[in-house]
C-alpha cells in the first residue's frame, strides 16, 4: 500500500533543485579528484546516508510553492573527457531558433539560427555558425559556461542525438569541457527506461509490470543521485553511462510513457529517506548481504539475505570467457592499479584466486610468473574483460594448448549483483507478482511513496 501523506515531507529534500543556477561559479565547484576511477559498487554504497534530510528537519522548511516531482529538473553529464589539446566541435541543430544564455546571465540571446557549432580549443568556448565562422555577437566573449535552449516545444540535436531540455557547455577546473543536459525528471526517466530495459520487454504486453518496476527504480535512483550531487556541490547530478544509468537522449518508444503515468511520482524509501535502488541484469543467485566490500549501514535494504533463485534459467546466469595469456596480461596491465608490477612478472606460469568473500565475490587473484608473483584485485579482472567477464563471481585457471597458454574464466551473474535482479524480477512478473511485492523482495524493509505535489 503506497503511503501518500505520512512521508510527504520527505520530498522537501528537493528544495531548490528545480531552481538551478548554471552560473560559472556554481558550475565550477570542486569535484572529487578520483571520481571516475572509483569502483562503482563501493562508491555508491559508501556515500552519505542522507542524515541531513530526516523528516523532522524537513518540517522546519518554509512552504513557498509547489511543483510535481516529475517536473523537477535534473542535470545529466553527457561528456567531460574532452581535452583542449585539440579542437573539438559540437554540432547543435534545432527545428526553430536556438537561444543562448551566457554564464549566469538571465538574458537570452535569440540567434535566429537552427544550426550552430560549439568549438572548444585552447581552453576557450566559441560559438560558430554552420559555416564554422565565429558569430559576430560573441566574438569578444570569453565563455566559462554557455547554455543552449530550444524554443518552446522544440528539441535540440547534438552530434546526431536528440535531447529534451537545454544543453550547457562549461570549462571545469582541469581545463576540460563538460556537456550537461538539463531536463525534466520524467523526460529523463522516459529515456533511461528504454536504455536500461531488456529489449524484449517493449514487445511483450505481459511485461508492462516490469516496465513499471524499472520506472520506479530508475526514478528513485535518479532522485538519490540528485540529492548526493547537491551535497557534494557537483555541476551535474548524474552520469549518462553505467557509472550511474544509461541515458542516450530521446527515442521513439512512446509506449513507455504509459509506465511513467502508471507509476507517476512513486519512489522507494527507507527510514524516511530516498533509497539507493541499485539494479543489474542478473544476480547469478548470489546473496548480496554476504558481500564484504559494500558498507550496508547507509543502505541496509541492499543487504538482502534471501537468495534470488528466479534467474537460474537465464542465459545471463552463467558464462565462460577464454583468452590467450598474452592478451590476458596485456588487458590486466592496462586496467589494473598495479599494471607496472604485472608487466614485470615475466612469462605467466599460473593464475589463481587467493581471496573471495562469503558471497563468492573474488577479492584477490594471484599471478605467478617466471620473474615474480603479483596479487591483483578481482575487480580489475572484471573491468579488463567486462564484455565477457560479466561479474566478480568467477573461477579462473590457466591451461596449456598447442598454441600456448590459455586463460579460462567461468562465472555467474551479470553486473554488480546488488539490488534488483532484472531477469529474476521478470520471472516473478510471469508468476503473477505485482511490482509492490517484487520491490519489497529485492529491497527488503523499504516503502513506496507517491508524491503528487512537492512543497517548497
Amino acid at each position: 500500500m503506497i503511503n501518500t501523506k505520512k512521508y510527504i515531507s520527505l520530498i522537501i529534500i528537493l528544495f531548490g533543485f528545480v531552481l538551478i543556477n548554471f552560473g560559472a561559479e556554481n558550475l565550477k565547484q570542486k569535484e572529487l579528484q578520483n571520481e571516475l576511477q572509483q569502483d562503482e559498487v563501493a562508491q555508491t554504497t559508501t556515500k552519505s546516508d542522507n542524515s541531513d534530510y530526516g523528516v523532522d528537519e524537513l518540517k522546519k522548511e518554509s512552504v513557498k510553492s509547489g511543483i510535481a516531482l516529475s517536473d523537477i529538473k535534473i542535470r545529466v553529464l553527457l561528456m567531460d573527457q574532452v581535452t583542449s589539446q585539440k579542437t573539438n566541435y559540437f554540432c547543435i541543430k534545432a527545428s526553430k531558433n536556438i537561444q543562448i544564455q551566457k554564464g549566469n546571465e538571465k538574458i537570452l540571446h535569440n540567434l535566429f539560427k537552427s544550426e550552430i557549432y560549439i568549438q572548444y580549443s585552447d581552453h576557450k568556448i566559441k560559438i560558430l555558425d554552420k559555416n564554422l565562422h565565429e558569430i559576430e555577437a560573441f566574438k569578444n566573449e570569453n565563455f566559462a559556461a554557455v547554455t543552449l535552449l530550444p524554443e518552446s516545444d522544440d528539441i535540440l540535436n547534438m552530434n546526431g542525438t536528440k535531447y529534451e531540455g537545454s544543453l550547457t557547455f562549461l570549462i571545469n577546473k582541469d581545463g576540460k569541457i563538460q556537456v550537461i543536459n538539463i531536463l525534466r525528471l520524467d523526460d529523463y526517466i522516459y529515456s533511461v527506461l528504454h536504455f536500461e530495459s531488456l529489449p524484449h520487454w517493449s514487445k511483450d504486453p505481459n511485461m508492462f509490470e516490469m516496465a513499471k518496476i524499472q520506472a520506479i527504480i530508475c526514478r528513485t535512483y535518479a532522485v538519490y543521485q540528485l540529492i548526493e550531487s547537491r551535497k557534494r556541490k557537483l555541476a551535474y547530478d548524474i552520469k549518462n553511462n553505467n557509472s550511474h544509468q544509461n541515458y542516450r537522449g530521446n527515442h521513439n518508444h512512446t509506449h513507455l510513457r504509459n509506465a511513467l503515468v502508471a507509476t507517476k511520482d512513486i519512489i522507494v524509501s527507507y527510514d524516511n529517506k530516498v533509497a539507493l535502488t541499485m539494479y543489474d541484469i542478473c544476480c547469478g543467485g548470489i546473496i548480496p548481504g554476504n558481500m564484504k566490500s559494500p558498507n550496508f549501514k547507509s543502505a541496509p535494504y541492499l543487504a538482502r539475505f534471501t537468495p534470488c533463485t528466479y534467474c537460474c534459467n537465464s542465459k545471463a546466469y552463467s558464462w565462460v570467457c577464454e583468452s590467450n595469456e598474452d592478451e590476458f596480461l596485456r588487458l590486466l596491465k592496462l586496467n589494473s592499479n598495479n599494471g607496472d608490477e604485472i608487466g614485470k612478472i615475466g612469462k605467466l606460469l599460473d593464475v589463481k584466486i587467493v581471496n573471495r568473500d562469503k558471497a563468492g565475490i573474488v577479492l584477490k587473484t594471484e599471478l605467478r610468473g617466471t620473474k615474480k608473483t603479483v596479487v591483483c584485485d578481482g575487480k580489475y579482472v572484471w573491468r579488463s574483460f567486462k564484455s565477457k567477464v560479466r561479474s566478480q563471481d568467477f573461477s579462473i585457471k590457466r591451461s596449456l594448448t598447442p598454441k600456448g597458454g590459455k586463460i579460462i574464466i567461468k562465472g555467474h551473474g551479470d553486473g554488480h549483483q546488488m539490488g534488483l535482479c532484472q531477469v529474476g524480477a521478470q520471472e516473478l512478473v510471469k508468476r503473477g507478482w505485482n511490482y509492490q511485492r517484487i520491490l519489497q523482495f529485492y529491497y527488503p524493509g523499504t516503502k513506496l511513496l507517491q508524491v503528487n505535489s512537492v512543497k517548497f
